[in-house]
């Protein structure tokens, strides 16, 4: 009898809150996504570090770069990695052309880190540790990676026809990036 009352008095509360409860989440998430994605702002920072915990762990971060202007070109990353006994391995950096849809949702972040971090350079650690990550993928036993050579490649793209100039056509590569593997990196 008092089991029974306990679960009508729980289920009465339940139906009570549910609602106002769910909505509360609802604007929680909302208001933490407009926040995390609006321009600095005065209090900005101080409000941002009181949900940077709650938007990093489920991944819903993402930085005000995501409305800039179009680039005018594409661009991919590859990676040529020398190993010990002189072949040569190619390792791609994900690309989201290839990609079925499923596999693209779950890869956009690394082709956003590719582009926005380590073909830009924004800070001097990127680099060295995208080379080590590379190196670990492509070591097998017998066969060390030596050395780590970052590759850019791009084209440009074209206005529609009529409009401006027209930019050459063609695709081309630089190698911005060179990095010398030592044992340590591979463990």
């Amino acid at each position: 009898m008092k089991d029974s009352r306990i679960a009508t008095t729980l289920a009465r509360l339940w139906r009570r809150i549910r609602v106002p409860l769910i909505s509360l989440f609802i604007f929680y998430n909302t208001m933490s996504l407009v926040l995390w994605i609006s321009p600095p702002f005065p209090f900005y920072w101080s409000m941002v570090s009181l949900i940077r915990p709650y938007v990093c762990y489920f991944g819903f971060w993402n930085q005000w770069q995501m409305f800039a202007h179009p680039k005018n070109w594409n661009i991919y990353l590859t990676a040529n990695a020398q190993l010990d006994n002189g072949k040569t391995v190619v390792w791609d950096f994900p690309r989201m052309e290839k990609l079925d849809f499923v596999t693209r949702a779950f890869k956009e972040r690394y082709r956003e880190w590719a582009h926005e971090y380590v073909n830009e350079g924004h800070g001097p650690f990127t680099r060295p540790e995208a080379c080590r990550f590379i190196a670990r993928q492509v070591y097998n036993v017998g066969h060390r990676p030596v050395q780590i050579q970052l590759i850019r490649h791009w084209s440009w793209i074209q206005p529609p026809p009529g409009f401006g100039k027209s930019q050459p056509e063609g695709n081309f590569q630089y190698t911005f990036y060179t990095y010398n593997v030592s044992q340590e990196d591979l463990q």
